[in-house]
């Protein structure tokens, strides 16, 4: 089986440069437009079910998507591959907060805290630098997105080819369980097109965030 992660298109918090993971706003134009050509990217790839974190930034790309693949199923909605919860930084600029997580686990330079520490201890500076602890922690995270990945598995028969609508640091942690070299510090593209191929419960990075063109 093949499985298409698609980032959303771009919100109005992407586009004012502010953390968003739980938080939601509707897709920019460009977003929308994105979406679609998306949408066109993978019209002749077969795929036959699109599913979706269950933020509206998603479900609302994860439809048009589907409009553009014209498939007779509707979008299933997986709360399991909704983004990190970022906790207090939530609507915060992304500016601000990296170089102040980055300099509270004694990292002078933000490049350093991106290349030095593995995604779970980056996640994890999160959750232990949120003043109320309510960012979530790598464990808590991970738990549900292989909890998701499992579902998946048991949901399709290995012929099928699905797309997946989620979140840039879904997809990150995903490919990084399968591939560790990725570079974890490589942003997300909206409407990007992140490829893994599953046999049961074992999984190959076929292609990582390739642009939808």
């Amino acid at each position: 089986m093949k499985l298409f992660l698609i980032r959303h298109g771009e919100t109005y918090l992407n586009k004012y440069g502010r953390m968003q993971g739980w938080a939601d706003t509707p897709l920019t134009d460009k977003g929308r437009q994105s979406a679609r050509r998306c949408g066109e990217y993978l019209a002749s790839r077969g795929i036959t079910h699109v599913l979706s974190s269950d933020l509206g930034r998603t479900i609302e790309t994860s439809k048009i998507i589907n409009e553009c693949l014209a498939t007779t199923q509707e979008v299933v909605l997986m709360p399991e591959f909704r983004e990190t919860f970022f906790g207090s930084y939530e609507g915060e600029l992304n500016r601000n907060v990296w170089p102040e997580i980055a300099k509270k686990q004694g990292f002078d330079s933000l490049q350093d805290f991106y290349t030095q520490l593995p995604i779970n201890e980056v996640m994890d500076a999160f959750h232990t630098s949120d003043p109320t602890s309510d960012a979530e922690d790598y464990q808590t995270f991970i738990t549900r997105i292989t909890q998701g990945l499992k579902k998946i598995s048991e949901m399709f028969v290995e012929e099928e080819q699905v797309v997946l609508v989620t979140h840039g640091n879904t997809i990150r942690n995903i490919a990084y369980l399968i591939d560790p070299t990725i570079d974890c510090s490589e942003e997300l593209i909206n409407s990007g097109v992140t490829t893994i191929e599953m046999v049961g419960e074992q999984q190959r990075l076929v292609s990582y965030n390739v642009a939808a063109e």
